[in-house]
């Protein structure tokens, strides 16, 4: 029946304090939690065994994303950064500073891009009934973070580039 208690398959211990951001990869091999111990570990769903243990923040992981590709892990600390992984290796591949505390973190979908042959590039796959290209149109993704203090930064994926567009409060319309 549906009422009954659920018991737990598997334990993974490892962290020094609690941990609040988890997810798996897009294959379901991999398993990622964040902590308030500032480290960031990759698991092994199959063996259950820690790969390994992700160092560079100094506070407390806030959020953790996958790339669309599911080859790079993005981890968001309360230590204003954003740090980017090769999520093959565990090895650090850009730090994101921002001026506050990161809280969320989200990438953009991919869509397919098609000429116009107007020498514009239009989203052949985008979102239907929206008359303007998506962000990423180009076939890239994009990051997204958002600080505690309510600015909201765009990252070109995967170069990492300094956000060529800062989301401010004041940059926000609202609709009416």
């Amino acid at each position: 029946g549906g009422g009954g208690m659920m018991s737990a398959v598997a334990a993974l211990r490892g962290h020094l304090c609690a941990a609040y951001c988890v997810l798996f990869d897009r294959t379901g091999r991999r398993l990622i939690t964040g902590a308030d111990d500032a480290a960031v570990k990759v698991w092994s769903c199959v063996s259950g065994l820690l790969q390994f243990t992700l160092r560079g923040h100094v506070r407390e992981v806030t959020d953790l994303k996958l790339s669309p590709a599911n080859d790079h892990l993005v981890s968001a600390s309360n230590d204003t950064t954003a740090r980017v992984w090769d999520l093959a290796s565990g090895t650090p591949v850009a730090v994101l500073l921002h001026p506050a505390p990161v809280m969320s973190l989200s990438f953009s979908p991919v869509f397919g891009t098609a000429s116009s042959g107007e020498g514009e590039e239009r989203a052949g796959d985008g979102p239907a009934g929206e008359g303007e290209a998506p962000l990423s149109a180009r076939g890239q993704p994009f990051l997204l973070t958002v600080c505690a203090d309510g600015e909201t930064r765009l990252y070109n994926a995967p170069e990492w580039e300094t956000p060529p567009l800062l989301l401010g409060r004041a940059a926000v319309r609202r609709e009416e």
